[in-house]
C-alpha cells in the first residue's frame, strides 16, 4: 500500500538580474515572504529552494511533486508562462535580506538533462501549483534506494540534495517572461509554505 509524505523547505532565495540573466549585476533576497520567478519591471528572477527529508522513511519512489502557492496579484502568470525546475549540483546561501542586496545573490550550477516544467496559463493568486519533479528527487536517494527503484548507475542517482532552481522557460525572451510570486518558508501563513509531496 502506498502512502505520502511531505518534505519541508529549509532555505530559499530569489536572485534577480537587470534585463537578461547573463548581464550579471545580480541582487538577492533570502528572507522575503514571497519568492519570484520570471520577468518583472525589467528584472529577470530565479528562485532557489532546498528541502529536507528522512531517507530512511522512503520505500519505492512512485512520484514527487513540488507544491507552491501563488500569493501576489501583481505577479500573476501570463498566458504563455512556463516554469522550469532543475536539480542543483552545489549548495547555495539563503542570505537574510528583505530588500534587494548583492550579498544575497546566488547562482549555483544545475544538473544538465534533468528538468521538469509546468505551464501556468490560467493560474491566479491563491492557486496551488503542483509540478511533477520525480526526475529531480530520484538522484537524491542513496544507492540502496536507487536499487529498490530499479534505476541503473547510468541514471545518475545517488547525488547530493542541494535543492532546486525555479526559473521561467527562457531568461532571454520577453515573450515567456511573465513574472509571478509564491509563498516562501518565511510567509506568515504556514499552510502556504512550499513543500515536496512524495
Amino acid at each position: 500500500m502506498s502512502r505520502t509524505a511531505r518534505w519541508a523547505v529549509t532555505k530559499d532565495n530569489t536572485t534577480r538580474a537587470k534585463g537578461q540573466w547573463g548581464n550579471g549585476n545580480r541582487k538577492g533576497v533570502g528572507a522575503k515572504v514571497r519568492a519570484t520567478v520570471g520577468k518583472r519591471e525589467g528584472y529577470v528572477h530565479r528562485t532557489f529552494s532546498k528541502f529536507e527529508f528522512d531517507q530512511s522513511d522512503i520505500g519505492v519512489l512512485l512520484k514527487a511533486e513540488l507544491v507552491l502557492h501563488v500569493v501576489s496579484g501583481d505577479y500573476d502568470p501570463g498566458p504563455l508562462s512556463r516554469i522550469t525546475v532543475h536539480r542543483l549540483t552545489k549548495s547555495f546561501s539563503e542570505g537574510s535580506g528583505t530588500s534587494w542586496n548583492g550579498s544575497d545573490a546566488t547562482s549555483p550550477a544545475v544538473a544538465s538533462g534533468r528538468s521538469s516544467y509546468k505551464n501556468l496559463s490560467g493560474i491566479v493568486t491563491g492557486d496551488e501549483v503542483r509540478i511533477n519533479i520525480t526526475p529531480m528527487v530520484g538522484p537524491w536517494l542513496s544507492k540502496s534506494k536507487r536499487w529498490m527503484d530499479g534505476q541503473s548507475e547510468k541514471a545518475g542517482w545517488g547525488k547530493s540534495n542541494h535543492g532546486l532552481r525555479l526559473k521561467s522557460k527562457e531568461d532571454g525572451s520577453d515573450a515567456w517572461m511573465y513574472g509571478f510570486q509564491f509563498a516562501t518558508r518565511e510567509n506568515t501563513d504556514a499552510a502556504k509554505h512550499p513543500y515536496i509531496e512524495v
